[in-house]
């Protein structure tokens, strides 16, 4: 008999692209390419991924990856926001991440256009399994119609996007544009013993959400601020919900169309 065995070692420390049309050892032309190194071998430093112009129709999931720390970072940077794209693939029917993130921490997402369908139980970017210090920053992330299908921008979730608990620390969303869906930011917790804290969501633009452009539960430590919000014009939306939250900050939004409440606290401490 024969055994083979396969040894992943660690990315080493670096730049990389993802170019269809780049060469080099250090080019890839799929980002999942890069990713499965990561995931089996880990990382040997800080490392910097851009994207080159084009779209990318493929899923992202990072596992834990083995290395990390908040000098040694993965970066994903698209060349802007408006001509790098990941898309969903046409085969994927619903409870699905466009890109996740389950139980890894120091990831920065930057200047990259997420696109998909609504799909049942789906998000754009997921986080999940105690995935710490992630930064989203300057990416348009949108479904490509209006839906009332639970599908989110960016989620919290254990197991599915509508779950929660053990989630990230220190998650912070600034300056992207997010349109259409159930909801723009979803962080669901089961209890504040186990939950996501720590998240500053500043800058932001909301666009044409059927339910919530923030929907918060179980959720402690948030800045919720700067943010300029218009709802699709329904009657049933909270564009800012909230229950049993824990030391929350809402300052300075811009809230329109507000349906129901335009903000609504339940159950919960400081305020």
């Amino acid at each position: 008999d024969t055994i083979t065995a396969t040894y992943c070692t660690p990315l080493p420390a670096g730049t990389y692209t993802v170019d269809v049309a780049g060469s080099g050892p250090n080019n890839f032309t799929t980002i999942g390419a890069l990713v499965d190194i990561m995931n089996c071998g880990g990382i040997g430093g800080p490392i910097d991924i851009n994207i080159a112009a084009g779209t990318y129709i493929e899923q992202i999931s990072l596992s834990y990856i083995r290395g990390v720390s908040a000098t040694n970072y993965i970066r994903f940077n698209g060349a802007s926001n408006t001509t790098t794209t990941i898309q969903m693939p046409a085969n994927i029917t619903g409870n699905a991440s466009l890109f996740e993130m389950v139980g890894t921490s120091h990831v920065k997402i930057e200047n990259i256009r997420f696109r998909s369908n609504p799909l049942s139980n789906s998000a754009l970017i997921r986080i999940a399994g105690i995935s710490d210090s992630i930064y989203i920053a300057n990416n348009d992330l949108a479904f490509n119609f209006s839906t009332t299908l639970s599908c989110f921008n960016i989620t919290f979730g254990a197991a599915t996007t509508g779950s929660g608990g053990y989630e990230s620390k220190g998650t912070i969303i600034e300056n992207n544009r997010m349109e259409f869906g159930y909801g723009g930011v979803n962080s669901r917790s089961s209890s504040l013993a186990a939950n996501t804290s720590d998240i500053t969501i500043f800058n932001n633009i909301f666009r044409n959400h059927y339910y919530s452009a923030f929907y918060g539960n179980y959720s402690s430590n948030i800045n919720f601020d700067k943010n300029d919000i218009q709802m699709l014009s329904n009657n049933v939306s909270y564009p800012v919900y909230l229950s049993y939250g824990n030391n929350v900050k809402i300052t300075r939004n811009n809230i329109r169309n507000i349906g129901n409440s335009g903000i609504y606290l339940f159950s919960g401490n400081n305020y």
